[in-house]
């Protein structure tokens, strides 16, 4: 399980978890990503949408994990979220902003 440190407000924070096979990773405002390692190992095709029974299996995998390290905040996340805004207002420094994100 690893995720993305929230040194700035542009990166979106995400668990995830590695299988032999596949990649699963669940980001805050509920977009999944879901990678067959074996078949595509530069990850070029996102699976979450075309696989749905896998997605569900490593997010199964990912909650328990997350309630075993008593992970605050994401295992609610997950479960009970309500999806974010499609866009959200950066308050980084011109120099951190992303490319695309609103107000640059």
């Amino acid at each position: 399980m690893v995720n993305n440190p929230r040194w700035n407000l542009d990166f979106m924070d995400w668990r995830g978890l590695v299988t032999r096979r596949c990649k699963y990773a669940f980001y805050e405002t509920g977009v999944e990503l879901l990678f067959d390692l074996d078949a595509d190992p530069y990850e070029m095709r996102n699976l979450a949408h075309d696989a749905p029974d896998v997605c569900e299996q490593m997010r199964g995998k990912l909650l328990a994990l997350l309630r075993e390290t008593r992970e605050p905040f994401f295992d609610v996340l997950i479960e009970h979220g309500v999806p974010c805004p499609p866009r959200a207002i950066s308050v980084a420094d011109d120099a951190y902003r992303i490319l695309g994100a609103q107000g640059s």
